[in-house]
């Protein structure tokens, strides 16, 4: 519950701080940092979308109906810069014990390290559950109605859209060679 709390903090800090930058589009992103290294938690895991990750982190400017500040906050979750927000880190888990969080296909849970849990080995769903965790580590979480029955079917779950948006992007780019 502290480190919930510091992650918290951590947040409105680096926020503020970002008020006081003027907002670019992002040009160059190295994407989240996975931790797929030897001993790590991804290193013997498939993470299908690891190489679309940079491209659709430039494509931050064009997510719509959301503010500057959340876009600054991506930039920095992507490694894009103009942003003290720190990159967001990956570590992987079986689908059936999702980190912290249960079963699910990714979690975050306000901080800057989500855990990648999805089985699928579609690039795209890939990117959406990245980009959907990644929402969450800049603030938006889910409403009370997706916590009695979770389900992204639910209208202007926010997580949700910017996920799905990613995916379609990502579907819109095709299949990397």
């Amino acid at each position: 519950m502290r480190r919930r709390f510091g992650n918290i903090a951590s947040h409105l800090v680096t926020t503020i701080v970002d008020l006081f930058r003027p907002y670019t589009p992002p040009t160059s992103c190295s994407g989240p940092i996975v931790h797929n290294g030897a001993g790590q938690s991804c290193e013997n895991v498939t993470v299908p979308c690891l190489s679309v990750l940079d491209d659709l982190c430039l494509k931050i400017d064009d997510i719509p109906n959301v503010s500057v500040t959340f876009k600054k906050c991506m930039k920095g979750r992507c490694g894009c810069g103009g942003s003290s927000t720190k990159r967001l880190r990956i570590s992987c888990d079986d689908s059936d014990d999702c980190g912290p969080c249960g079963n699910a296909g990714g979690c975050n849970i306000a901080g800057s390290t989500a855990w990648y849990c999805d089985g699928s080995q579609d690039e795209c769903r890939c990117a959406d559950t990245v980009f959907h965790e990644m929402t969450h580590s800049c603030g938006i979480g889910h409403s009370l109605e997706f916590w009695i029955n979770p389900s992204c079917d639910i209208p202007n779950e926010t997580a949700c859209e910017i996920g799905n948006w990613f995916e379609d992007e990502c579907n819109l780019a095709g299949p990397t060679p």
